[in-house]
Protein backbone atom coordinates (compact mmCIF):
# COMPACT_ATOMS: atom_id res chain seq x y z
CA UNK A 1 0.00 0.00 0.00
CA UNK A 2 2.62 2.49 0.96
CA UNK A 3 4.16 1.72 -2.79
CA UNK A 4 0.92 2.54 -4.13
CA UNK A 5 0.91 5.79 -2.23
CA UNK A 6 4.03 7.40 -3.37
CA UNK A 7 3.57 5.98 -6.92
CA UNK A 8 -0.01 8.25 -6.76
CA UNK A 9 2.46 11.58 -5.17
CA UNK A 10 4.85 10.83 -7.55
CA UNK A 11 2.40 11.10 -10.27
CA UNK A 12 0.26 14.09 -9.38
CA UNK A 13 3.71 16.19 -8.10
CA UNK A 14 4.49 15.32 -12.03
CA UNK A 15 1.62 16.19 -13.73
CA UNK A 16 1.51 19.85 -12.05
CA UNK A 17 5.22 20.16 -12.16
CA UNK A 18 6.59 22.58 -15.28
CA UNK A 19 7.77 19.59 -16.54
CA UNK A 20 5.26 18.79 -18.77
CA UNK A 21 3.39 19.59 -21.67
CA UNK A 22 -0.60 20.05 -22.70
CA UNK A 23 -0.76 18.74 -25.90
CA UNK A 24 -4.30 18.19 -28.18
CA UNK A 25 -6.24 15.38 -27.16
CA UNK A 26 -10.28 13.84 -25.54
CA UNK A 27 -11.29 11.28 -23.46
CA UNK A 28 -14.13 9.04 -23.36
CA UNK A 29 -15.82 8.88 -20.23
CA UNK A 30 -17.21 5.04 -18.65
CA UNK A 31 -20.58 6.97 -20.42
CA UNK A 32 -18.68 6.95 -23.79
CA UNK A 33 -18.75 10.37 -23.80
CA UNK A 34 -16.09 11.86 -25.54
CA UNK A 35 -14.74 15.15 -24.58
CA UNK A 36 -12.05 17.15 -26.30
CA UNK A 37 -9.43 19.19 -24.49
CA UNK A 38 -5.70 19.02 -23.81
CA UNK A 39 -3.70 16.14 -22.12
CA UNK A 40 -0.54 17.15 -20.32
CA UNK A 41 2.26 14.54 -20.91
CA UNK A 42 5.30 14.46 -18.46
CA UNK A 43 8.90 14.68 -19.54
CA UNK A 44 10.67 13.32 -16.87
CA UNK A 45 11.56 9.67 -16.82
CA UNK A 46 9.28 7.79 -14.42
CA UNK A 47 11.67 5.44 -13.19
CA UNK A 48 15.32 7.65 -12.94
CA UNK A 49 13.73 11.25 -12.34
CA UNK A 50 15.41 12.42 -15.89
CA UNK A 51 14.54 15.15 -18.21
CA UNK A 52 13.59 14.60 -21.80
CA UNK A 53 14.69 17.65 -24.15
CA UNK A 54 12.83 16.70 -27.27
CA UNK A 55 10.15 13.68 -26.01
CA UNK A 56 7.91 12.38 -23.24
CA UNK A 57 7.65 9.09 -20.94
CA UNK A 58 4.73 6.89 -21.89
CA UNK A 59 5.41 5.15 -18.48
CA UNK A 60 3.32 7.52 -16.34
CA UNK A 61 0.25 7.23 -18.98
CA UNK A 62 -0.41 3.67 -17.96
CA UNK A 63 -1.52 4.56 -14.34
CA UNK A 64 -3.43 7.75 -14.77
CA UNK A 65 -3.71 10.99 -17.15
CA UNK A 66 -4.31 14.78 -16.70
CA UNK A 67 -6.85 16.38 -18.81
CA UNK A 68 -8.04 20.20 -19.08
CA UNK A 69 -11.06 20.34 -21.13
CA UNK A 70 -13.03 23.31 -22.42
CA UNK A 71 -14.10 24.98 -19.22
CA UNK A 72 -9.81 25.06 -18.84
CA UNK A 73 -10.08 22.69 -15.38
CA UNK A 74 -7.57 20.14 -15.28
CA UNK A 75 -8.63 16.85 -13.75
CA UNK A 76 -6.31 13.73 -12.92
CA UNK A 77 -8.24 10.36 -14.20
CA UNK A 78 -7.26 6.97 -12.91
CA UNK A 79 -8.01 4.00 -15.04
CA UNK A 80 -11.05 3.27 -13.48
CA UNK A 81 -12.72 6.64 -14.38
CA UNK A 82 -12.12 6.57 -18.27
CA UNK A 83 -12.88 4.13 -21.26
CA UNK A 84 -9.96 5.60 -22.61
CA UNK A 85 -7.66 8.56 -23.94
CA UNK A 86 -5.78 9.71 -27.14
CA UNK A 87 -3.45 12.65 -27.94
CA UNK A 88 -1.46 13.84 -30.63
CA UNK A 89 2.30 14.52 -30.42
CA UNK A 90 4.41 15.63 -33.42
CA UNK A 91 2.11 14.51 -35.34
CA UNK A 92 1.64 11.00 -34.31
CA UNK A 93 -1.46 9.56 -32.41
CA UNK A 94 -1.53 7.48 -29.72
CA UNK A 95 -4.20 5.90 -27.82
CA UNK A 96 -5.08 4.17 -24.56
CA UNK A 97 -7.48 2.01 -23.16
CA UNK A 98 -8.69 1.07 -19.80
CA UNK A 99 -8.68 -2.55 -18.94
CA UNK A 100 -8.49 -4.26 -15.84
CA UNK A 101 -5.75 -7.12 -15.71
CA UNK A 102 -6.21 -10.37 -13.30
CA UNK A 103 -2.65 -11.75 -11.87
CA UNK A 104 -2.14 -14.97 -9.83
CA UNK A 105 -0.84 -14.06 -6.11
CA UNK A 106 -1.24 -15.05 -2.66
CA UNK A 107 -1.64 -11.33 -2.43
CA UNK A 108 -5.32 -10.58 -2.82
CA UNK A 109 -4.36 -6.67 -3.57
CA UNK A 110 -2.43 -7.68 -6.21
CA UNK A 111 -4.64 -10.30 -7.91
CA UNK A 112 -6.64 -7.19 -9.86
CA UNK A 113 -4.81 -3.85 -11.27
CA UNK A 114 -6.32 -1.31 -13.27
CA UNK A 115 -4.35 0.23 -15.82
CA UNK A 116 -4.23 1.85 -19.14
CA UNK A 117 -3.22 -0.12 -21.87
CA UNK A 118 -1.38 1.78 -25.07
CA UNK A 119 -2.88 0.41 -28.25
CA UNK A 120 0.55 -0.15 -30.32
CA UNK A 121 -1.69 -1.63 -33.47
CA UNK A 122 -5.12 -1.79 -34.39
CA UNK A 123 -6.69 -3.29 -37.85
CA UNK A 124 -7.96 -7.17 -38.00
CA UNK A 125 -6.48 -7.09 -34.36
CA UNK A 126 -6.01 -5.03 -31.72
CA UNK A 127 -2.65 -5.25 -30.25
CA UNK A 128 -1.75 -3.58 -26.46
CA UNK A 129 0.98 -2.96 -24.35
CA UNK A 130 1.60 -2.99 -20.75
CA UNK A 131 4.17 -1.75 -18.49
CA UNK A 132 5.62 -2.95 -15.66
CA UNK A 133 8.59 -2.46 -13.18
CA UNK A 134 9.89 -5.78 -11.86
CA UNK A 135 8.86 -5.50 -8.10
CA UNK A 136 8.65 -2.06 -8.27
CA UNK A 137 12.21 -2.26 -6.29
CA UNK A 138 16.15 -1.69 -7.34
CA UNK A 139 17.43 -4.56 -8.01
CA UNK A 140 21.19 -4.56 -8.14
CA UNK A 141 21.09 -0.74 -8.55
CA UNK A 142 18.97 -1.18 -11.66
CA UNK A 143 15.34 -0.69 -12.79
CA UNK A 144 14.30 -3.75 -14.37
CA UNK A 145 11.18 -2.56 -16.62
CA UNK A 146 9.44 -5.65 -18.41
CA UNK A 147 6.40 -5.36 -21.30
CA UNK A 148 3.94 -7.46 -21.18
CA UNK A 149 1.25 -7.79 -24.49
CA UNK A 150 -2.16 -8.64 -25.01
CA UNK A 151 -4.81 -8.93 -27.94
CA UNK A 152 -8.12 -7.20 -27.77
CA UNK A 153 -11.76 -7.55 -29.46
CA UNK A 154 -15.03 -6.83 -27.62
CA UNK A 155 -16.43 -10.39 -27.81
CA UNK A 156 -13.29 -11.92 -26.26
CA UNK A 157 -11.93 -8.49 -23.97
CA UNK A 158 -8.33 -9.28 -23.19
CA UNK A 159 -5.53 -12.32 -23.92
CA UNK A 160 -2.06 -11.80 -23.10
CA UNK A 161 0.04 -13.19 -25.62
CA UNK A 162 2.10 -15.93 -24.40
CA UNK A 163 2.58 -19.57 -24.09
CA UNK A 164 0.52 -21.30 -21.28
CA UNK A 165 -1.32 -24.14 -20.61
CA UNK A 166 -4.08 -22.95 -22.62
CA UNK A 167 -2.20 -21.72 -25.50
CA UNK A 168 0.91 -23.31 -26.69
CA UNK A 169 1.89 -21.65 -28.99
CA UNK A 170 1.16 -17.58 -30.06
CA UNK A 171 -0.62 -19.04 -33.34
CA UNK A 172 -3.08 -20.70 -31.19
CA UNK A 173 -3.89 -16.92 -29.96
CA UNK A 174 -3.94 -15.28 -33.06
CA UNK A 175 -6.30 -18.12 -34.44
CA UNK A 176 -9.00 -17.99 -31.39
CA UNK A 177 -8.94 -14.28 -32.17
CA UNK A 178 -10.27 -14.81 -35.70
CA UNK A 179 -6.69 -14.80 -37.43
CA UNK A 180 -7.78 -16.91 -41.04
CA UNK A 181 -6.24 -20.36 -40.89
CA UNK A 182 -5.24 -19.50 -44.42
CA UNK A 183 -3.28 -17.37 -43.44
CA UNK A 184 -1.33 -18.58 -40.64
CA UNK A 185 -0.12 -21.44 -43.11
CA UNK A 186 0.94 -18.82 -45.45
CA UNK A 187 3.59 -17.79 -42.49
CA UNK A 188 7.15 -19.97 -42.37
CA UNK A 189 8.71 -18.55 -39.87
CA UNK A 190 7.71 -18.63 -36.04
CA UNK A 191 5.68 -15.91 -34.61
CA UNK A 192 6.68 -13.94 -31.44
CA UNK A 193 6.15 -11.38 -29.88
CA UNK A 194 9.58 -9.73 -31.90
CA UNK A 195 7.39 -9.69 -34.74
CA UNK A 196 4.14 -9.66 -33.73
CA UNK A 197 3.49 -6.09 -34.51
CA UNK A 198 4.98 -7.09 -38.13
CA UNK A 199 2.46 -10.37 -38.42
CA UNK A 200 -0.38 -8.11 -37.64
CA UNK A 201 0.41 -5.35 -40.75
CA UNK A 202 1.17 -8.15 -42.58
CA UNK A 203 -2.59 -9.66 -42.10
CA UNK A 204 -4.10 -6.61 -42.88
CA UNK A 205 -2.79 -6.50 -46.04
CA UNK A 206 -3.27 -10.03 -46.72
CA UNK A 207 -6.89 -9.58 -46.24
CA UNK A 208 -7.06 -6.74 -48.27
CA UNK A 209 -5.21 -8.59 -51.51
CA UNK A 210 -6.90 -11.65 -50.79
CA UNK A 211 -10.58 -9.99 -50.23
CA UNK A 212 -11.11 -12.62 -47.82
CA UNK A 213 -15.06 -12.12 -46.11
CA UNK A 214 -13.83 -12.52 -42.58
CA UNK A 215 -15.94 -10.58 -39.81
CA UNK A 216 -13.63 -9.52 -37.97
CA UNK A 217 -14.55 -7.79 -34.35
CA UNK A 218 -12.66 -5.10 -32.55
Amino acid sequence: MMKRALILLFLMFTFTSVWSKWVEGYIQTKDSVRIVGEIKLPKTDFYTGGWFIKGFDLSYLYYAVKFRGPDNKSHIYYPDELKSFSFKFKGEDHFFISETLHYKSIIKIDRQKDRFLNVIYSGALMLCRNELQLDEERIEAKIIVYEDYYLYNSQLGLTKLEVSNNYQSLNEILKQYGMSEVYLETISHKISLRNITEVLFDYDQWLINNKDNFQVVI
